[in-house]
């Protein structure tokens, strides 16, 4: 496969971000507020509703979701107008999806619908600057 994997953030951009996931009909329901850590860009599939870049969510502490270990999340800006800049400085809606076990998107040129889930609409906000 031609391109290059994810593009990582350079030290002086390493973020955290807290997460906190909705619940019902527009989240997962039963995962509490996570930390995650900015990965780094990675390039959306050329497919409908995906966005053109999303952001590679790095778990601090991996989890156990429905009998799924969770590490990797893709965070995307939910609404129109709205970039992934904006979103990693100020923070923001999210739409959320989770990396399904056995894949490590920090290899991907580009996301991989077949090894994804959505998984929900998310907030997050910066923990460090």
């Amino acid at each position: 496969m031609s391109g290059t994997a994810a593009i990582p953030p350079t030290a002086s951009k390493l973020r955290r971000y807290r997460l906190g996931m909705a619940d019902g009909a527009h989240g997962p329901g039963d995962v509490g507020p996570l930390v995650v850590t900015d990965g780094g860009s990675i390039a959306g599939p050329d497919l409908t509703n995906w966005q053109v870049e999303s952001m590679l969510a790095i778990c601090e502490e991996p989890l156990t979701w429905r009998g799924d270990f969770v590490a990797f999340l893709v965070l995307s800006p939910r609404y129109l107008g709205v970039n992934l800049e904006s979103v990693r400085r100020e923070g923001g809606i999210v739409g959320v999806g989770r990396i399904l076990p056995g894949y490590d998107p920090r290899e991907w040129p580009v996301l991989q619908p077949r090894a994804m889930d959505y998984w929900g609409v998310g907030v997050i906000s910066l923990l460090e600057g």
